[in-house]
């Protein structure tokens, strides 16, 4: 990460305040600010993953594969016979935590500060898969963008899509 004086001067504020703020997680914020000030270089890419990115086409990806969730969900709801699909199977399990994280992150922020998709559930895990999920989901996305009426799903799409 590349700064200014002025910007890592700017930093070490904000990491000063957050410490009064935020009395819990002062050890934390007084490292970053020893980091900041310092200027040490391999200890400042950690900054650069706290401040990762993700690009519009793997947010909008991410919404789709919570959207395709949804669409499970009130598609197993509508049919008149779903004793053959388990309704733990359509669930939104979220990502892995350890592998990755910037889009268990991003699914946090759509549900608890963007209030979207607030009928998942969560787990004591906070959509903590603990296992990672993305090719699952992408093969599982793959098939539900092919079915014709994604949200009147039949008992044979949904096996497919959560088969996948």
């Amino acid at each position: 990460m590349e700064m200014t004086h002025a910007q890592r001067l700017i930093l070490s504020n904000q990491y000063k305040i957050m410490t009064m703020l935020d009395p819990d997680h002062a050890e934390r914020y007084r490292r970053q600010q020893t980091i900041v000030e310092r200027g040490y270089g391999l200890q400042l890419r950690e900054l650069d993953r706290e401040f990762g990115e993700l690009s519009e086409e793997v947010c909008r990806t991410l919404i789709a594969i919570m959207e395709m969730h949804h669409a499970l969900h009130v598609s197993w709801t509508n049919l008149k016979d779903n004793r053959g699909l388990e309704q733990r199977r359509l669930a939104f399990l979220g990502f892995d935590a350890a592998t990755e994280a910037r889009y268990l992150g991003y699914v946090r922020f759509m549900v608890s500060v963007e209030g979207r998709y607030t009928q998942f559930d969560s787990g004591t895990h906070g959509f903590n898969a603990q296992t990672p999920m993305w090719e699952k989901y992408q093969r599982m996305l793959t098939v539900w963008q092919t079915c014709p009426r994604q949200y009147h799903l039949s008992a044979n799409e949904i096996a497919q899509i959560i088969n996948a």
